[in-house]
């Protein structure tokens, strides 16, 4: 009987691609010919891994051990989304940006995205151009906190976008991956 635990979440057959699988056998004399016979077998995409005492780590490349494994994960994820923190002046301005590289559509609608009020907190260092404040001073300004989401394929297109309507000389952009979506 073949289990396949999630290692995100600890559900059994999760979507998530990062899986512990864990096969049962009868013998364990026949360990290294039941571990190279499920290894072929997981490598041929049958799957099915019997006979064997011990895990496989999956990744969404389907290699067992993988160098890049944050990127792997990643390539798995859909979707993602964007937390900007801009000034209240540059949202119409951000708006059409995120409209022209189709970030912020679900479903039949497009131009989807939130925002709120924050108050942030910054000092421009020496050799700085801040966009407000003064260098060597701690800037406490209001701000919006815009999150939109988008393909995770659009991801650096939609930041270049941003960054080149931003007025900031380091603007603040967050990409977070998203697991599951509603969409």
């Amino acid at each position: 009987m073949n289990i396949a635990i999630c290692t995100v979440c600890g559900r059994r057959n999760c979507k998530n691609t990062f899986v512990r699988r864990r096969a049962h056998g009868k013998r364990s004399g026949q360990r290294g010919a039941e571990k190279r016979e499920a290894l072929s077998d997981f490598y041929a995409g049958k799957g099915a891994i019997s006979r064997s005492r011990f895990y496989i780590q999956a990744f969404a490349c389907g290699k067992m051990v993988c160098r890049k494994r944050d990127v792997c994960e990643m390539e798995s994820v859909e979707y993602c989304k964007l937390e900007i923190f801009i000034p209240e002046t540059h949202l119409e301005a951000l708006q059409e940006v995120l409209r022209a590289v189709d970030a912020g559509h679900i479903g039949q609608y497009d131009s989807c995205l939130s925002y709120s009020r924050v108050i942030s907190c910054w000092r421009p260092r020496e050799g700085s151009a801040p966009y407000l404040g003064r260098a060597g001073e701690i800037s406490v300004e209001p701000e919006l906190k815009v999150e939109v989401t988008c393909l995770r394929a659009q991801v650096d297109e939609t930041v270049r976008a941003v960054k080149r309507i931003h007025p900031y000389e380091e603007p603040v952009i967050n990409v977070l991956p998203l697991w599951h979506t509603s969409f």
